[in-house]
């Protein structure tokens, strides 16, 4: 000892060690959403309870990949896949890519989704998605149309997720997940055994939404229930410009209750995002029960039930463009109560009842084409209001028919 006297401590060193000790407790509650972890002056355990929470976490902080199914993959399966995936926090410098290895892979229950960090998770296989000249209709739901659809799937994708127990495919509890490059095939049947959640009113259908989820290139055939089933919070979105397909399901091809929908890519009026194919469904291509749907374009064609190939109903909102209403059982389109549609320099054309038919709404047919369609080309009622400014309406049936309405067409 020399005597010297010691240093004064400036108040930084102080504050600085208070402010490294309430980081530590702060960043654990918000990766671990503990709300014990919340700071406070009357805890003094936290510091303790968030290092024995951190040592307790394991975090991807990279991109990282993994393999599944086959010879030398990281999991045998994608239900395998997640169950690892559980045991992690993908941090907002992470990401993690499931390939899928080229082959077709059967489930006997369904892929659950339900990470917190879904939204830094891709599934992706390989493959092509098709085009509407890839599968084209004779029929309405026709069994010979929808085998011939599978046939040419299976020779653009080289990666199939078949659920051949009639299970639903994806079930998206949790959102942000993207499904890529992806064949989801059923057996156009449900099961009834299997323990269902009461309120998943969607069951036996490919994509389960109850929350969100992107797909990009997906095509889903099969199922014995819809293609899309989005319910309440869910959504499906897709901004890449590849096309999707949904297709020869039991009943419907999307179905919304609630939710919304944003597929296409693209802008308002580019001819050249994504496709949705809706074709050889067995009750609609589509229906928009009191939900928000935009795409950038609709092909939707084949598909039974008189209900329509698209219905819009209960309060439903509907924005499309560039769109091909074709060969549908019943209307192209079918507007119900308050319900709004835009569909915009599309086409209505051989539809088994009307190309286009609003019963209620306001609904806006602008610089489209109606043609060929069984019982006429519009049809007004319910008090609807149609503006078709530009539109071509022809047919040998009475191209307008205006029963409780205003149909105002501009050429």
């Amino acid at each position: 000892m020399t005597g010297t006297e010691g240093s004064i401590p400036p108040a930084t060193a102080f504050d600085e060690d208070q402010i490294e000790i309430v980081t530590v407790i702060q960043k654990t509650y918000e990766l671990v959403n503990d709300p014990t972890l919340v700071p406070s002056h009357s805890d003094l355990t936290q510091l303790w309870r968030a290092l024995q929470a951190l040592f307790a976490q394991k975090y991807i902080t990279t991109h990282i990949s993994k393999t599944v199914h086959g010879v030398g993959a990281d999991f045998t399966d994608l239900n395998a896949a997640f169950a690892w995936l559980a045991e992690y926090i993908i941090t907002p410098s992470g990401f993690v890519t499931f390939y899928i290895t080229p082959g077709q892979w059967a489930y006997d229950i369904p892929v659950e989704i339900n990470h917190a960090n879904a939204a830094r998770v891709a599934i992706q296989g390989q493959g092509t998605a098709p085009t509407p000249n890839d599968l084209p209709i004779t029929g309405y739901h026709s069994t010979t149309d929808g085998q011939n659809h599978i046939i040419k799937l299976r020779s653009l994708y080289q990666t199939e997720l078949f659920f051949r127990a009639s299970t639903s495919g994806f079930l998206i509890y949790r959102g942000g997940a993207t499904l890529r490059y992806l064949l989801i095939t059923g057996t156009q049947a449900i099961d009834t055994g299997y323990v269902v959640n009461p309120v998943q009113f969607g069951w036996g259908s490919g994509i389960e939404c109850y929350d969100q989820v992107a797909i990009e290139g997906v095509s889903v055939w099969g199922f014995g229930l819809d293609g899309i089933f989005i319910h309440a919070n869910g959504a499906v979105v897709s901004g890449s410009g590849l096309n999707n397909y949904c297709g020869f399901n039991k009943y419907v091809g999307i179905q919304t209750v609630g939710g919304y929908a944003y597929i296409g890519g693209g802008n308002a009026t580019s001819t050249g995002a994504g496709v949705l194919i809706l074709e050889a469904n067995g009750q609609s291509g589509c229906i928009v029960f009191g939900a928000f749907f935009w795409t950038n374009q609709l092909y939707i064609a084949g598909n039974a039930g008189n209900v329509g190939g698209l219905a819009i109903e209960n309060g439903g909102e509907v924005w499309c463009g560039n769109s091909t209403f074709y060969y549908n059982q019943g209307a192209g389109v079918y507007v119900q109560g308050s319900a709004d549609y835009t569909g915009e320099n599309s086409q209505y054309i051989n539809n088994s009842t009307w190309g286009f038919f609003a019963d209620g709404g306001n609904s806006y047919i602008n610089n489209s084409y109606v043609a060929g369609n069984g019982a006429g080309g519009v049809a007004a009622g319910g008090g609807a209001y149609i503006l078709a400014s530009g539109s071509s309406i022809q047919s040998s049936s009475p191209p307008l028919n205006v029963v409780s309405g205003i149909c105002m067409i501009a050429y």
